[in-house]
């Protein structure tokens, strides 16, 4: 049921799409009483959960290979402010593909990720002499060292898993939930969206 502001009982809209909201989602598409942690937060948040996700990876692999528990922590003191360039790089892609399908986000996200690894290794490389994840002769899948092709899938979780973060941390609404677009036309223009269906 849609009234003649194209208003549903319920408090939804109609686009002229068909597509249905709330009126009461803000422009930034967080709902009412959501606020959303600052830049800064952000940022320490990421360079946290990224040491924390390759403190784990790192520990796994070589408690596996070595058949014995090997605690490890990040490769160095670089990846914090490396792990926070998701604020200014990841935020906007995941923003741009938050309606595409989980394997193409994964993907654009692998492919990002690999990128910040080969540029920011270069750098780094340049500055100090050596690149802190150096994977020259482990695997014939590395890139110059700085980058390892067969870790693409690994990245691509890892993505994905940025999401819930982002999410969290300015009260978006979850890649795949519906959620309702701000009422900024006219009554009128609503109203013969909804007469024209």
């Amino acid at each position: 049921m849609v009234d003649r502001d194209g208003a549903g009982a319920s408090g939804t809209t109609v686009d002229r799409h068909g597509a249905t909201g709330s009126a009461d989602w803000n422009a930034a598409g967080r709902p009412p009483g959501r606020r959303s942690c600052g830049r800064a937060c952000r940022a320490a948040a990421y360079a946290l959960a990224g040491a924390g996700m390759e403190s784990l990876f790192t520990s796994t692999r070589l408690s596996r290979a070595a058949g014995a528990l090997r605690p490890s922590g990040p490769s160095s003191a670089w990846m914090l402010p490396i792990y926070g360039l998701a604020l200014p790089l990841f935020e906007p892609m995941h923003d741009r593909v938050r309606g595409r399908p989980a394997w193409q986000r994964g993907a654009v996200y692998a492919s990002g990720i690999m990128g910040v690894e080969v540029i920011t290794g270069w750098l780094l490389r340049r500055a100090t002499g050596r690149c802190p994840w150096d994977y020259a002769g482990r695997t014939r899948w590395d890139l110059a060292g700085l980058t390892r092709l067969d870790y693409a899938p690994f990245w691509a979780l890892a993505g994905l898993a940025a999401e819930h973060l982002h999410d969290a941390m300015t009260g978006s609404a979850p890649c795949g939930v519906p959620h309702a677009r701000p009422t900024s036309r006219p009554p009128g223009a609503l109203q013969s969206a909804a007469v024209g269906r």
